[in-house]
């Protein structure tokens, strides 16, 4: 079943008002719901949807994870800057309150990841079908498609590498002239195509909050990304915290703390052997005067013995 606009329906709906661009789109649309409602098309639907749906969701969740292990990456890096070099380093100036929605924001990033992974490639499928099948619209999809790739293929593979260079090369200014006007005849399309590459883009942003999205000198607006360096600065201060305090109380025990470790002071080191080092010695004596009958029970260490004997411990 196909409906048909006809100028008799026209004069009967608008009184003569519908024109023929206007009949013809409403032809299009009528028959693309007779194609998916009338004529057992919404199986096909249903599949291509289906089918779309499950695709998507598989590449979301492989992005899920690709996404979480270039976060853990940057984590480590931006955690190591903002170290060394402070909030300063950044062109944004940092609140500490937007560390705390840092697992809401990653979590909700993910999941509108995933989502619009999913209608992007459901409405990839319902384009493809619409170009597959016979209907009264699917030539005029199939002509746009191919256009579209072809006029790309073309400027990309024939024109920009082979035929530009060789007339820049030989200075031919029509040719170059011409060149020119072919692209502008193209620029519609080149603006499609930029379109659809910031969406890819944007897409792939949800995955990885990390990585800001946003143009240069606009990077306080995205939300994933300042409220990750703010964790990231957040952990950092904590850290930094910490570590003043395990100062303070190693410089209390005597301790002190390098790139290599902790280190005894000469005062700590003192206070620590001084009693063991006396009772190793008594010990030591006794030992000997119970291995030889003939020597005295009792020795007194002298200082040249209690300084080895330091030395060996």
């Amino acid at each position: 079943m196909v409906v048909c606009v006809t100028s008799d329906a026209g004069d009967m709906l608008g009184n003569g008002t519908f024109g023929s661009g206007e009949a013809a789109e409403a032809n299009i649309v009528l028959d693309a719901i007779d194609l998916v409602v009338l004529k057992g098309g919404y199986d096909n639907f249903a599949w291509i949807v289906g089918i779309c749906t499950l695709l998507g969701g598989v590449i979301g969740l492989l992005k899920v994870y690709q996404g979480i292990s270039s976060s853990i990456e940057t984590y480590s890096r931006t955690y190591d800057l903002l170290w060394h070099h402070g909030p300063q380093a950044l062109r944004f100036p940092l609140r500490k309150a937007n560390s705390v929605r840092f697992f809401s924001m990653f979590v909700t990033s993910q999941v509108f990841g995933v989502v619009i992974q999913v209608t992007f490639f459901v409405i990839l499928g319902v384009i493809i079908l619409l170009a597959w099948v016979d209907w009264t619209g699917a030539s005029t999809v199939r002509r746009a498609l191919i256009g579209l790739i072809g006029a790309q293929l073309v400027e990309m593979l024939l024109l920009r590498t082979g035929i530009v260079p060789l007339i820049q090369h030989y200075r031919i200014g029509p040719l170059l002239f011409l060149t020119e006007v072919f692209y502008f005849s193209i620029s519609i399309i080149k603006g499609v195509s930029r379109i659809i590459m910031l969406v890819v883009l944007n897409l792939d942003s949800f995955f990885t909050p990390a990585k800001c999205a946003f143009p240069d000198g606009k990077e306080s607006w995205d939300g994933g990304h300042l409220t990750f360096v703010c964790y990231a600065m957040a952990r950092v201060d904590a850290d930094m915290e910490l570590q003043k305090e395990t100062s303070r109380q190693m410089k209390k025990m005597g301790l002190r703390q390098s790139s290599t470790g902790i280190i005894p002071t000469k005062s700590s080191l003192f206070r620590f052997f001084k009693r063991p080092s006396l009772q190793m010695i008594s010990r030591f004596s006794a030992r000997n005067s119970s291995a030889s009958p003939t020597a005295p029970a009792t020795t007194t260490p002298t200082p040249k013995t209690h300084v080895t004997i330091s030395r060996r411990i």
